[in-house]
């Protein structure tokens, strides 16, 4: 609408309301929504939609969410998960899942198979939906447990607002890594939703190998594994 005016020869303005910013480089989008993915309405949300819509296959996940089973290569392992009340999936941070028994404990949320030696951003958003002082860490490990990045405080409170907290980290060499919150206080850690920006193979995945066997989880903690695995042919890969 370029050099557009109005009927007094006056510039004319238009106003777009943007609903949603979808970076580009997005790899991963889950959006965590109950403990039992299979029990939302049409088996998808509204936010998923928008990014699967926007990035087709550059998306690793072609779901929203669902439960980690020998036959899949990602998931929420936990089964008794807590799931925040809701009426609707609109708003992707007023959904999510909480410890369960509202236990305090670690919540993996994701496991992403071997992520090449370069910068990979996850950012993950939490909410305060129950008024209550809920302080977390968030932190990317490795195999070993060690963290490649610092770990993040998240001061989540009913005065807090919603905390989106992103961590970058490089690794050296290809390997898995795991994004973690930990409850530091007496209150449950809590997820809305999980983005991780990243690369993708240069070739097409070749095969999916089979994943990695999973720990049992224990009473306190959700453990939510992403993983995609892929075949490399030689090594290159690009956002």
């Amino acid at each position: 609408m370029k050099h557009a005016v109005n009927a007094l020869g006056e510039p004319l303005t238009v106003s777009v309301q943007i609903t949603e910013v979808i970076p580009g480089d997005t790899v991963y989008f889950i959006d965590t929504v109950a403990g039992d993915p299979t029990s939302v309405t049409g088996g998808t949300t509204e936010t998923y939609e928008l990014y699967k819509k926007a990035l087709g296959d550059k998306m690793l996940n072609d779901k929203f969410d669902q439960i980690k089973t020998s036959d899949n290569t990602w998931g929420l392992v936990d089964t008794d998960a807590g799931t925040k009340g809701y009426s609707g999936t609109a708003d992707k941070t007023a959904t999510g899942i909480y410890g369960k028994n509202n236990a305090k404990g670690d919540l993996p949320h994701l496991r992403a198979d071997p992520c090449p030696p370069v910068p990979t951003p996850p950012t993950s958003a939490h909410r305060e939906w129950w008024s209550q002082t809920r302080p977390m860490t968030a932190a990317v490990t490795d195999e070993e447990g060690n963290a490649p990045t610092d770990t993040a405080t998240l001061n989540l409170s009913g005065s807090s607002g919603d905390i989106i907290n992103s961590l970058t980290f490089t690794i050296e060499e290809d390997q898995v890594v795991s994004y973690t919150v930990t409850a530091t206080g007496t209150q449950a850690p809590v997820i809305s939703w999980l983005a991780v920006n990243g690369i993708r193979p240069s070739r097409p995945r070749s095969r999916l190998q089979n994943p990695l066997a999973t720990p049992a989880p224990s009473d306190n903690t959700i453990e939510q594994y992403r993983k995609q695995h892929h075949e490399q042919h030689d090594q290159q890969y690009h956002k």
